[in-house]
């Protein structure tokens, strides 16, 4: 689990660093940097529960704010998203956002449930 907490770490100051061309680079570099602080602790110790249940709820309610985007991506028919941002084409920015903050959640779920699993495995042991 080290080992890929990691690279989860290093993968997320990439993306954080690939955020600084963009308009709200500050937002998108906090919020990748979290992401990769909680993993580089969680790859040498024990995140605190309160901290990964924060995100978990901030990346959820920042996520569901871009619902509606998503949906309206989908009535399009899912258009490429790859193709560079127009002014008549705002869907590519936020659901290029809304997949962000999805890859986001995950992570911290995957950690919130990680240290569930340890706190599990430590309490058989003691026992």
């Amino acid at each position: 689990m080290r080992i890929l907490n990691a690279i989860l770490a290093f993968v997320f100051i990439l993306f954080a660093y690939w955020q600084f061309n963009d308009p709200d680079a500050l937002t998108w570099v906090i919020l990748y940097s979290a992401v990769a602080g909680i993993s580089l602790v969680a790859a040498f110790r024990e995140v605190d529960t309160r901290v990964i249940i924060f995100f978990l709820m901030l990346f959820f309610i920042y996520a569901a704010s871009y619902s509606l985007y998503l949906i309206e991506w989908v009535q399009l028919g899912m258009p490429s998203i790859a193709e560079e941002m127009k002014a008549n084409t705002p869907y590519i920015e936020r659901t290029r956002e809304f997949f962000g903050l999805l890859l986001c959640l995950l992570v911290v779920i995957y950690h919130y449930f990680s240290q569930k699993k340890i706190k599990y495995y430590a309490e058989e042991t003691i026992q």
